[in-house]
């Protein structure tokens, strides 16, 4: 599923994303790292361009929003209802065992998720079976090629807002250096 370069508006959150260029957000053994001032929109591009592109073109993804801790609770529920035990088991673990028990998907977005687990180790292992693209956002400067599994390709995506003044705010996205 490529987005292709040129802009992608949306409305409600007075942004325009200008690619540069088009990219392959399901590339195989590729990890994007999205990366840019706090309030960017690199959560609302990954809501409001990335997600929809996916689930139109039916690409099986994973997501763990920035809002861990009400999305446990859904995590936590889910399993119940398949039968599975998390009721007493630690965050992570539970994550461990939603990934594991995705083996459709091919797409995995972590946004922020570094702040809870800053070791994404675990998560790599969890899904190195089936995940072929991992598209996280980041504040933090750890996600470096070393901690990544070797057969993946990091791209590292800056947005930068290019305006402050008016009712659009236009976000760059462009390849920054690895």
């Amino acid at each position: 599923m490529t987005l292709i370069a040129g802009s992608h508006r949306v409305d409600d959150r007075g942004l325009t994303f200008d690619l540069g260029e088009g990219f392959d957000f399901t590339a195989h053994r590729t990890c994007f790292i999205l990366q840019g001032d706090n309030g960017v929109g690199k959560t609302s591009f990954l809501e409001k361009v990335l997600i929809p592109a996916l689930t139109g073109e039916a690409v099986p993804f994973l997501y763990l929003a920035q809002d861990l801790s009400t999305q446990m609770l859904t995590l936590r529920a889910l399993m119940a209802l398949q039968g599975r035990q998390a009721a007493r088991a630690n965050d992570l673990d539970v994550i461990a065992s939603w990934i594991k028990g995705s083996p459709t998907a091919s797409v995995f977005m972590l946004d922020e998720f570094d702040k809870y687990a800053p070791d994404l180790r675990f998560i790599f292992d969890c899904s190195a079976g089936f995940i072929q693209t991992y598209i996280m956002v980041s504040h933090l400067a750890t996600h470096s090629a070393p901690l990544l599994p070797a057969r993946f390709r990091l791209r590292r995506l800056a947005f930068t807002a290019t305006a402050i003044a008016g009712a659009d705010r236009p976000i760059a996205v462009s390849e920054a250096a690895p």
